[in-house]
C-alpha cells in the first residue's frame, strides 16, 4: 500500500516537475484567483468595521420651532424611545445649544458678540437620534414627518454617508465576485490542458502500465494528484503574499478605523483562510484533473 501510494507521488511530482513551465503558469493563475477571493473577504471585514463606526458617528439631528416648549420636545424624545428602530437620543435644550455654540466658535469673537447683542436667543432645541442600523434611518425619518411636522423646523441627516458608502462597496463586492468567477475558469481551463499535456506525455507508460495489468485508478491518480500539487503550491504562496499585503496595509487602515486591526484579524483567522484557500484551490484542481482525466485518459 505505502510503496503504490509512494509510486503515484513520485509519478504526480515527476509530471509537475516535467511540464515546468505550464506548472508555474498554473499556479500563477490559481494564486490570482485565491487573492482575488481574499481581497473580497478582506473588503468584507473592512466594510464591516467602516460601517460600524460611520453608524456610531452619524444621526438625525431634529431642530424644533422656537415656540415649541421643553415638555412636548422631551414627551416626543420619550415616544421616539419606543421605536424599535431608535437605538439613543440625546436632547440638547436651548440653552445648551448656546453653550455648544459658544464652545465651537470661541475664537470668532465677532461671531459671539453678535450673538450677545440679541434680544432672545436664535438656536433651536434638538434631538440627535441614533438608529439601531443604517437601514433604518429612512424609516425613522418617514415617521418624523408624518407625527411631528408641526412642531419641527428642520431636520439634518447623515443617511446618505452610509449610503453612499455601502453603494460603493457593494460596486467593489460585485466586481470582485465577478473576477473570481472568471479567473476561477481560467484555472480550471489552464490545469485542465497542463494535465491533458501530462496524459499526452505518458501515454506510452499508460499503455505499459494498461498491460501489466495496473487498475484504472492507479493510472489516475497521478493526474489527480497533480492537480492537488497545484491547489497546494498555490495556496501557499498565496498565503505568503496575503500576508505581506496585510501587514503593509494594516497600520494605514487603523489611522482611519482604530478598532480595525486586521493583522491581527489576519493572525487569528489564519488556518480559517488556510482552509478556506485550500478547499477552493484543490477544488479547482482536482475539478481540472477529473474532466482531462475522463476526456483524454482512455482506461
Amino acid at each position: 500500500m505505502f510503496i503504490t501510494f509512494y509510486r503515484v507521488l513520485k509519478t504526480a511530482f515527476k509530471n509537475f516537475w516535467r511540464n515546468s513551465w505550464l506548472s508555474l503558469a498554473t499556479i500563477g493563475i490559481m494564486i490570482i484567483t485565491l487573492l482575488i477571493i481574499s481581497s473580497l473577504v478582506i473588503i468584507n471585514v473592512i466594510a464591516d468595521s467602516a460601517l460600524l463606526s460611520l453608524q456610531d458617528k452619524i444621526d438625525i439631528s431634529v431642530y424644533f420651532n422656537l415656540n415649541t416648549s421643553e415638555q412636548e420636545i422631551l414627551k416626543t424624545k420619550t415616544e421616539l424611545l419606543n421605536l424599535p428602530e431608535i437605538k439613543d437620543i440625546e436632547y440638547i435644550s436651548r440653552e445648551q445649544a448656546v453653550v455648544n455654540f459658544t464652545e465651537k466658535h470661541k475664537g470668532n469673537n465677532l461671531l459671539l458678540e453678535s450673538l450677545a447683542e440679541l434680544d432672545e436667543n436664535p438656536l433651536e432645541a434638538t434631538l440627535n437620534i441614533k438608529a439601531q442600523q443604517a437601514s433604518m434611518y429612512s424609516a425613522i425619518l418617514t415617521f418624523l414627518d408624518q407625527k411631528y411636522s408641526s412642531i419641527i423646523s428642520k431636520v439634518r441627516a447623515d443617511k446618505n454617508v452610509i449610503e453612499k458608502f455601502n453603494n460603493i462597496t457593494g460596486t467593489l463586492r460585485k466586481t470582485g465576485f465577478i473576477l473570481s468567477a472568471i479567473f476561477a475558469v481560467l484555472a480550471v481551463l489552464i490545469t485542465f490542458n497542463t494535465i491533458r499535456l501530462a496524459i499526452y506525455t505518458y501515454k506510452r507508460e499508460v499503455e505499459i502500465m494498461r498491460l501489466v495489468g495496473a487498475s484504472n485508478w492507479y493510472i489516475r491518480w497521478p493526474f489527480i494528484i497533480e492537480g492537488i500539487l497545484y491547489g497546494i503550491f498555490g495556496v501557499w504562496i498565496c498565503v505568503l503574499i496575503l500576508y505581506l499585503v496585510v501587514r503593509f496595509i494594516s497600520p494605514k487602515i487603523i489611522v482611519f478605523l482604530p478598532e480595525m486591526n486586521l493583522l491581527s484579524y489576519f493572525h487569528s483567522h489564519l488556518w480559517l483562510i488556510i482552509g478556506m484557500q485550500l478547499l477552493i484551490a484543490i477544488g479547482l484542481g482536482v475539478t481540472s484533473s477529473f474532466i482531462a482525466i475522463r476526456r483524454y485518459l482512455k482506461v
